[in-house]
């Protein structure tokens, strides 16, 4: 099986004043768009069969950057179980332990498990005939280690923006489940 890494989007204005994003649909900003560069050029060297994005605007810059940077640009498929946790009346506000606490009970936030499942599936859809790229946001990568248990390399819960990680699945010799295995 092929490579499989995950990157977070770049920075956006939210990322930089720490505000809960989530659904909310906002692009890089300069910064953001330097770090999508600096990352694409880092990952040159490394030819992507498939580029696989949430489709919030964010992430869509940012693998839409990598993906271009190529010498082969791969196809940026768009999954949208790749997309961010709803963090609905959190959207906007600045992240505190006490707001972390209270989201977790709060009904208009998106349940964990609703996104562990939407995440499975686009896990499922992947294809890993050859290098993989997956964009996508903070959340998404906590419930990929945490839940899903995928193994990032270097080991961290925690991913900064344009930040690269290789994942594996322990008790799997690194292989990732198939979409199209028996």
């Amino acid at each position: 099986m092929a490579c499989l890494l995950f990157m977070r989007h770049a920075e956006t204005d939210f990322n930089r004043h720490n505000l809960w994003m989530g659904r909310t649909d906002q692009g890089l900003n300069e910064n953001g768009l330097e770090q999508a560069r600096l990352a694409a050029a880092a990952m040159s060297g490394t030819k992507l069969a498939f580029v696989y994005a949430s489709p919030l605007l964010r992430a869509r810059q940012t693998a839409q950057i990598v993906a271009a940077s190529q010498s082969e640009p791969p196809p940026v498929v768009l999954l949208e179980g790749l997309v961010e946790r709803g963090f609905g009346t959190f959207e906007g506000a600045v992240k505190t332990e006490s707001r972390r606490k209270l989201m977790e009970s709060d009904p208009t936030v998106e349940a964990l498990e609703v996104v562990v499942t939407r995440l499975q599936q686009a896990v499922d859809a992947i294809d890993y005939s050859g290098p993989v790229l997956i964009v996508s946001h903070s959340a998404i990568f906590q419930c990929l280690v945490k839940q899903l248990e995928f193994l990032p390399k270097p080991c961290k819960t925690r991913i900064g923006n344009a930040e690269v990680v290789e994942l594996s699945r322990p008790g799997r010799a690194g292989q990732i489940h198939h979409r199209n295995a028996p």
